[in-house]
């Protein structure tokens, strides 16, 4: 039994989800109300150890791990259409203890610094207890990144995606003076390949990893800042406006990055995003309690831009941009 407090924004209540882990037992998941909210922890599951061989036999290391199952809900017989997915690591002796559902099947995608991820299925049937999971070599991508004019990029990051039981594994690089790099390890098959460097946009090429492939090629764009403040009719910060961007030219869709931020207006009433592309966008406002507003032809660049909500129930409202 415990009790824990946080005060919140009401903007962020909206579709809230809390996760509560107790030692030996599944995560249990509930939506966050204001007031109260009772959560009911999920049965004793059972305990999988997750030991990993090579393709030789021999002991391998275990980086971490990807865990997916449903979770049990505060609400009986409700279950998350999304499930639980849960990043784990191994303990001191380099086994991983994994608590999954006493009854449900389990999915685990096991990560190694030297080899291809490994996939593993519980069943609902199977007992608790040691799994093994055998590590198939993994690849490495050979990648250059260059500007537009063809200069190489150092020091850019590197980000190689792939699937693994409809599960993402990333690994991750930095290029060297040439604009070089080799990410993984990667299982043989599809894979994403995403770089990005200060002051410049994301870029990103779909591949085939393989023994041997060609060098993936990304040429990246500049970047620049978003500036945007939010603020009442009489010139009080918004706090909590949720922002939507989408390109308004007939180009291609923005690359996102491996990890988007969150595009909401801080205790200011402020958001900056960085290394957006050179490129019009149509920006949606929307905060409890307030009319959303558009705001048209937004590009990042050096200007500040202004805009305001109003506190009432009333349609959109369709504005150009304020800048200064």
């Amino acid at each position: 039994s415990a009790r824990l407090q946080a005060l919140l924004p009401a903007s962020a209540l909206v579709d809230a989800r809390l996760e509560v882990e107790a030692p030996g037992r599944p995560r249990t998941q509930t939506r966050l109300e204001p007031g109260a909210t009772e959560v009911l922890l999920a049965e004793p599951g059972r305990l999988i150890e997750v030991r990993a061989r090579d393709v030789n036999g021999a002991p391998a290391s275990v980086a971490a791990a990807q865990v997916r199952y449903d979770a049990a809900t505060a609400r009986a017989g409700e279950r998350e259409d999304a499930g639980v997915l849960q990043r784990l690591a191994p303990d001191a002796d380099g086994v991983l203890r994994v608590a999954v559902p006493a009854a449900g099947a389990a999915e685990i995608v096991v990560e190694s610094p030297e080899h291809a991820p490994a996939f593993l299925r519980v069943d609902p049937n199977d007992s608790a207890g040691p799994r093994e999971v055998t590590f198939e070599p993994g690849l490495r991508v050979p990648v250059l990144v260059l500007d537009l004019r063809g200069r190489p990029v150092r020091e850019a990051s590197i980000v190689g995606r792939a699937v693994v039981g409809g599960m993402r594994v990333e690994a991750r690089a930095t290029t060297n003076a040439e604009g070089r790099a080799r990410v993984g390890p990667l299982p043989a098959g599809a894979v994403e390949v995403l770089a990005h460097a200060p002051g410049r946009a994301w870029s990103a090429r779909a591949a085939e990893a393989a023994a041997p492939m060609e060098t993936v090629e990304l040429r990246l764009a500049p970047g620049a800042l978003l500036r945007l403040r939010v603020e009442t009719p009489f010139g009080a910060p918004l706090q909590g406006v949720r922002v939507a961007a989408v390109p308004s030219d007939d180009g291609p869709a923005d690359v996102e990055p491996p990890e988007p931020a969150r595009w909401t207006t801080d205790a200011t009433g402020t958001l900056v995003v960085a290394d957006l592309p050179l490129r019009p966008y149509r920006l949606r406002l929307e905060l409890p309690g307030h009319a959303a507003e558009t705001l048209y032809d937004v590009t990042p660049g050096p200007v500040w831009y202004f805009a305001t909500l109003v506190a009432q129930a009333s349609g959109p409202q369709d504005t150009p941009p304020r800048e200064r």
